[in-house]
């Protein structure tokens, strides 16, 4: 089984899905990635799982998956008037921003001052910190969860096969 997450991050050689090759075949799969991502590594067992190019072993059913991420990132500046609950009857824009005491009156959270500041812990910052690992989608974990299932089923049946002599 050979999927991409996220999907939209990019090509494959193979065509993403369930295919079936010869017993102790070798199959060389190549992630390219689109423009805006870039390939991060290959989860399974593959040769070289950091290279965009590895080759896989079939000596039983794998389950492989390309891993992309977004390499460029839309920024959005926002003035501060925007936000500050100035003049205006309300909404988003200029002069009739939300205030935090506003927000917090609603039972909303408070707005951080400035988005892009470093004292903002809690948003996320790809390329922050050496030796970060990435964590993959929900839907990734998901298709692994689902190969390791398929493979201890196949397992599973193979050894309660009895054979009369």
């Amino acid at each position: 089984m050979l999927e991409m997450s996220p999907s939209e991050g990019g090509y494959l050689n193979i065509v993403p899905g369930v295919h079936t090759y010869d017993r102790f075949a070798e199959v060389t799969l190549t992630a390219t990635p689109k423009p805006g991502y870039q390939f991060v590594y290959w989860l399974g067992n593959v040769t070289d799982a950091a290279t965009g190019t590895t080759t896989v072993f079939l000596d039983s059913p794998k389950m492989v998956i390309a891993v992309f991420e977004r390499s460029k990132f839309e920024t959005v500046e926002l003035e501060s008037d925007y936000m500050s609950g100035g003049e205006g009857s309300g909404g988003l824009g200029r002069g009739g921003g939300l205030s935090d005491s506003s927000l917090e009156e609603a039972g909303g959270a408070k707005l951080p001052s400035n988005p892009h500041s470093s004292s903002n812990s809690n948003v996320p910052v790809p390329g922050k910190g050496e030796g970060d690992v990435p964590v993959p989608e929900p839907a990734t974990a998901t298709l692994l969860f689902a190969g390791f299932l398929m493979l201890a089923k196949s397992r599973r049946r193979g050894a309660n096969t009895t054979v009369k002599a």
